[in-house]
């Protein structure tokens, strides 16, 4: 899944500790960006809502109507496999989610990336917490 969205500010980077000072973009630098488009995709996609807490509320699967029942086994499925995201969940409650610029940004605006997960997440939000203290 991809979609526009704004880049909140520059977090962490590598190379140059400069460039997130003056919140300059470059390939491989992590980013916080807006989680509502990425929030609004996860609801309907796990057919759940995330709370202000990050707390997951399923929704009731059984009051469906119109939806066949491969449909409403495809989220029963979906709905099981949530707990292993965590960690994405607390960012999509926050508002913010951590993502990687894949693409050089240039001139135009426009820079492409993916979100953070799993064991990489976690390697960059020890990477941030280090250079917060």
């Amino acid at each position: 899944f991809s979609a526009k969205t704004k880049i909140l500010n520059i977090v962490y980077n590598a190379s140059n500790n400069e460039l997130v000072r003056t919140n300059t973009i470059v390939k491989g630098c992590i980013v916080s960006i807006d989680a509502a488009p990425f929030k609004a995709w996860f609801e309907k996609h796990y057919a759940c809502k995330i709370d202000a807490k990050g707390a997951v509320v399923k929704d009731d699967l059984t009051k469906l109507e119109g939806k066949s029942k491969y449909t409403i086994a495809k989220l029963q499925k979906r709905q099981e496999s949530i707990v292993d995201q965590k960690e994405v969940i607390e960012q999509l409650a926050a508002g913010k989610i951590l993502a990687c610029i894949s693409s050089r940004p240039g001139q135009s605006g426009r820079a492409d990336g993916y979100i953070l997960e799993d064991e990489e997440l976690a390697f960059y939000h020890k990477k941030i917490n280090q250079k917060k203290k």
